[in-house]
């Protein structure tokens, strides 16, 4: 007769069942398992998502494994935290994506951006790439940027912050690591860095490499790290690409989109979000089973799609060439999301979009010690006519009203100067800017002026007897 285990009352305590801890219940609750258990049926369970080997066979884990071959292996069931649960149903979420998305090349670049973890974890494994691309949706509020993660993250399971695939940027060092821990081929969502307290720019690089760093135990062992693989996609308010990052190298891994809206207007964003929530989580089965059936293509496709970039003459050198594996990654994923989904992208229109953002938006270091120029022109400007600022410190008598240029204050604890929109164009097109909106955007990417949450720069001061429309520029 089996020997009866003697903490069998304590251990079905914890489970909330409670009885007096006495021999004769100890025999009773033995006997009752050991026959439940002879009876019970096998379930397996999983609690990371993504590629895995499993008896020797590569299948992809969402809620139960897909392309699995063992009867009953495929019915493991995930128990992990991450909210996949699909709503509606596989027809519904194409139609959905047929009617919001196709059309709208933003959306388009979001939708194939879904597919390229897939791709990723292929050409890794054969050495077309190596370090996980970070794809960074920049711009101001109510431009869509979340929306484009949540559509981002609907094809794998819930399109909501709470619960679902995407994360903040509200963590420690170590919790984003162990966020994405256990996720193989999937997308590696953190939503809106501009305020948050994870430094971003001193871990960009080391979360590019697929791992946290490197930490060790107590007695002076190298702790195991937490390995991830898949796209980084992640919002700010502000570009991410700081020059801090520059020196550190991690800027050869991001890949910045600042568009001035990923939908049409308020109405067509309202709609699909909307309707993400009702349709979401389906499209991940077509998605890995195109992805197990058709990677042997994915070298070919990706190597066609990078000479077409080359073809576009950026720069030969090594972040330029990580820059352009990365779209060419993201025009791949266009490819295979007609594969698994049957929807045809605008490829030529996707290309093109990813060109220009990439030629506006990654500036050599000439470009940004011109900024740097700029401001510094800037604060010159304000030395010189320092006597013309309210508040200023070294003048006791206020300025002329007729000559006032602006004032000293502050805003978002931050010192400032409001100089006249008047005098403030006219000095940027005698410095080279005919663009005022595009000096002004410059400097407040760097952190140098003010820019609303609206993307409007001109504001009305009180200046003296007078309230004109002011810049406010950072000191």
């Amino acid at each position: 007769m089996q020997e009866v285990d003697r903490n069998v009352i304590p251990r079905l305590a914890a489970h909330g069942l409670h009885l007096e801890d006495t021999r004769e219940n100890e025999k009773l609750m033995q006997s009752i398992l050991l026959d439940s258990g002879q009876q019970a049926r096998i379930q397996f369970t999983h609690g990371a998502l993504g590629f895995k080997e499993l008896d020797g066979e590569l299948v992809f884990l969402a809620r139960h494994p897909i392309g699995c071959s063992n009867p009953q292996k495929e019915k493991s069931l995930y128990t992990g935290d991450i909210e996949i649960d699909a709503a509606g149903s596989l027809d519904g979420y194409i139609g959905l994506l047929q009617k919001e998305v196709v059309g709208h090349t933003p959306l388009e670049l979001a939708l194939a951006i879904s597919y390229t973890p897939l791709i990723l974890f292929f050409l890794r494994r054969s050495g077309y790439l190596s370090d996980l691309p970070i794809f960074a949706f920049v711009g101001p509020s109510s431009t869509g940027k979340t929306l484009a993660l949540r559509l981002i993250a609907s094809a794998y399971g819930s399109p909501t912050e709470r619960d679902g695939l995407i994360g903040d940027f509200n963590s420690t060092d170590f919790a984003i690591p162990a966020r994405f821990a256990g996720l193989v081929g999937m997308p590696l969502i953190l939503d809106e860095a501009t305020d948050a307290s994870y430094d971003f720019k001193r871990n960009a690089l080391t979360l590019s490499k697929g791992r946290d760093r490197n930490r060790c135990n107590p007695d002076g062992s190298l702790k195991r790290a937490t390995r991830f693989v898949g796209s980084i996609i992640v919002t700010s308010e502000k570009s991410v690409l700081t020059d801090e990052l520059n020196v550190s190298g991690a800027s050869a891994r991001v890949v910045e989109f600042r568009l001035p809206s990923w939908t049409d207007d308020a109405d067509h964003a309202m709609r699909l979000e909307r309707k993400l929530i009702a349709e979401h989580g389906t499209a991940v089965v077509p998605f890995a089973e195109s992805a197990l059936r058709y990677s042997s293509a994915f070298p070919n496709f990706f190597e066609h799609e990078l000479r077409l970039l080359r073809e576009a003459k950026f720069a030969d050198n090594a972040v330029e060439g990580r820059k352009l594996k990365a779209l060419a990654l993201v025009l791949t994923a266009a490819t295979f999301v007609r594969v698994a989904l049957g929807i045809e992208l605008d490829k030529e229109r996707l290309r093109k979009l990813l060109v220009e953002q990439h030629r506006l938006h990654q500036p050599d270091p000439e470009s940004r010690d011109r900024v740097a120029r700029l401001y510094d022109a800037v604060q010159n400007f304000l030395a010189k006519n320092h006597a013309r600022m309210i508040g200023n410190t070294n003048y006791a008598k206020f300025p002329n009203p007729d000559s006032i240029l602006g004032k000293f204050t502050s805003k978002n604890h931050r010192k400032c100067a409001w100089i006249s929109r008047t005098e403030l164009d006219t000095f940027f097109r005698e410095n080279g800017y005919p663009n005022v909106t595009e000096a002004l955007q410059l400097l407040s990417e760097r952190g140098w002026a003010y820019r609303s949450a609206d993307r409007h720069y001109a504001f009305r001061q009180r200046l003296g007897k007078t309230r004109p429309y002011c810049y406010c520029v950072f000191l």
